[in-house]
């Protein structure tokens, strides 16, 4: 692999046999969520993987996952079959709604469900869309149904059409230019699209639906169109003004397999045939290759049945597959953030019985096999290219970088060499955004918000490397992001807090934090004293006159009523002795069981609290230490 073919990794970190039926379908059978989960979608069960490394907690073994299931059979309990004496129903029945399967899954963006988390959109062989959430762990579930989508698009049409425009085949998410939106095609040819609401436990908006003229079999959008593969043809439609406008049509009546936008335009994959559809060419250019399906794309590569990686002109990609090219058929290859998960069909170890379970086999790749040596120059460049750029960097974007250096033959000194990475590649230039922030007294938490969560991402890895090994250079990078992240979640959470006009208790203890902070500002954020003074003053105006290293805000003790002081500790002592845990996110004394753990450092935060802080609110979704997900207790 070389730094810009982040697509080819080397080694199988992890592997499962899964006994669950046959994959939905070629390449849509495996998806990443950006939350950093793996959807396994087979015909009686999908699989919701999420592999444990740097997690608080982790499953045992390295690349290790946490898994939750979801059954067909019992999912569709809440829809029985039609009675079998009603001659009309079991006529419209058609034979794939006599089963208990998954028909197709599809994750959304992150930020609609449970502390800004994804949210799985599903079909089943009958019964409407269902949206599924995890509400107690937003990392490992488990999921559960709950909203069923409306049909407003069918009313008024003959019992069969109604039936037909409500059996659903295939859906995908968009993101538009204001809205996230839902799109699913049917059999009786209809093109249906929602409004996801801000949570996507309240209620859903149907938004608009276009009519074409034969079953839809597979939908895939980007900002402003959305592709449609039907039975006869491929349809392009334009999402414009909150309706759906015909763009282009033209006839395709092969099979597709994977129909996927990126920066050249609309791909297409059919038996035997790879086609780009570039933005305002006439006709897609197209290419022959000797496959029957695609199984999903890596970059700008894609995966065939035989698991040989191409590119979309057919040739072949200058890294091969770490996997066998000549074994079981590849159904599904899903890349993230140098991860890649394939999904390929299994050995039957049961032919003589009458009803065989299809097996499928899960496997996570990693950029390098477990006892690689990091001697090599080229080998330490492409570990350093297993680290992620950019702002707001989500926490599972490092876990590539992490797991290679668990697997290393000499893993002190991968996690060394990443720690030095991290510094200068990542740590650095962020700080110096951040000073930049400081010098300014940014007023506006837009322009904090990335800045926060790569600071809080950094920080993250910078204390799994430090526990990993006690190094004390690392020990020193892990100090430093501890005491800067502090300073710029403080900071940003006064903006938020500003910007919301908030007051109270809450703001008063944000304002003693900000002061206490100042006693002790980090050098890299030059007058960040001044900074975190006058933003204290503008929260609470009483915080000049706060002297040391305590701060008195008239917390009492919940067990003696003794006075409690503010500190920046992470607990806090009446003066009686009794200790309690201070709320990671609103720094209130955590006196009630109803509490949020994060998975990332096992940091609690009050919910009540929580709950009443208005605002843009950093912590309310994530972690103010590491921003990680929560989870439930």
């Amino acid at each position: 692999m070389t730094p810009d073919a982040p697509h080819a990794p080397c080694a199988a970190a992890w592997s499962t046999t899964l006994q669950s039926g046959s994959p939905v379908g070629p390449a849509v059978c495996l998806a990443w969520s950006d939350e950093g989960q793996v959807l396994v979608a087979n015909a009686d069960t999908l699989h919701i993987l999420t592999p444990g490394i740097g997690y608080t907690d982790p499953p045992l073994g390295a690349g290790a996952h946490w898994t939750s299931v979801l059954s067909a059979a019992k999912e569709l309990e809440r829809f029985p079959l039609p009675d079998a004496l009603d001659e009309e129903c079991a006529t419209l029945t058609p034979p794939v709604q006599r089963t208990d399967t998954w028909i197709a899954a599809a994750w959304s963006p992150p930020g609609l469900g449970p502390h800004a988390s994804c949210v799985l959109a599903c079909l089943l062989s009958r019964g409407p869309i269902g949206l599924y959430v995890a509400h107690d762990d937003a990392l490992r579930g488990p999921w559960t149904r709950s909203v069923d989508l409306d049909a407003p698009h069918a009313q008024g049409r003959s019992p069969a059409a109604a039936r037909l425009a409500t059996m659903y085949t295939t859906l995908a998410w968009m993101t538009a230019t204001h809205d996230t939106l839902l799109v699913a095609g049917t059999r009786g040819g209809d093109v249906v699209v929602w409004r996801a609401p801000r949570d996507a436990r309240d209620a859903w908006a149907y938004a608009a639906s276009y009519r074409c003229d034969a079953a839809v079999a597979r939908v895939a959008c980007e900002a402003r169109h959305v592709a449609v593969h039907t039975t006869r043809a491929l349809v392009i439609l334009t999402w414009d003004d909150g309706a759906l406008h015909l763009e282009r049509q033209v006839a395709w009546p092969r099979a597709v397999s994977c129909l996927v936008w990126d920066d050249a335009g609309l791909h297409v994959a059919s038996p035997g045939v790879l086609a780009t559809w570039a933005p305002g060419a006439a006709a897609p250019h197209m290419v022959r290759v000797p496959c029957a399906y695609v199984a999903g794309t890596l970059s700008h590569a894609v995966v065939l049945d035989t698991g040989r990686v191409v590119t979309w002109d057919g040739a072949t990609a200058d890294a091969p597959p770490p996997w066998s090219t000549d074994a079981q058929p590849v159904w599904g290859a899903a890349a993230h953030d140098g991860l890649v998960a394939t999904l390929a069909s299994a050995d039957e170890n049961a032919s003589w019985r009458y009803r065989v379970a299809r097996r499928t086999a899960y496997t996570l790749w990693t950029p390098f096999a477990a006892g690689w040596g990091i001697d090599d120059a080229d080998t330490r460049a492409r570990l350093a290219a297993c680290l992620p750029r950019g702002d707001g960097v989500p926490i599972p974007a490092w876990r590539a970088a992490l797991l290679a250096a668990q697997q290393c033959a000499q893993p002190a000194r991968a996690v060394a060499h990443v720690a030095a990475c991290v510094r200068t590649q990542r740590w650095a230039p962020l700080v110096a955004t951040c000073a930049t922030l400081v010098a300014k007294d940014e007023a506006h938490f837009a322009a904090w918000d990335a800045p926060l969560r790569s600071v809080q991402s950094v920080r993250w890895c910078a204390a799994w490397l430090a526990r990993t090994q006690p190094d004390d250079d690392i020990r020193a990078l892990a100090d430093e992001t501890a005491h800067v992240g502090d300073v710029v979640a403080a900071l940003a959470a006064a903006v938020a807090a500003s910007e919301a006009q908030q007051g109270g208790a809450y703001a008063a203890r944000l304002a003693a934090r900000l002061v206490l902070l100042s006693r002790t500002p980090p050098a890299a954020l030059h007058g960040v004293e001044q900074v975190l003074q006058r933003r204290a003053r503008a929260l609470h105006a009483g915080s000049s006159a706060w002297e040391g290293e305590r701060c008195t805000l008239g917390e009492k003790c919940v067990a003696c009523g003794a006075p409690v002081a503010f500190t920046l500790a992470p607990y806090a002592q009446c003066d009686a002795g009794h200790v309690f845990e201070r709320c990671v996110a609103t720094f209130a004394l955590l006196d009630t069981p109803a509490t949020q753990t994060c998975v990332g450092c096992d940091s609690q935060a009050s919910v009540a609290t929580l709950n009443e802080v208005r605002g843009a609110f950093p912590s309310a979704a994530a972690c103010s230490r590491c921003g990680n997900r929560w989870r439930s207790g």
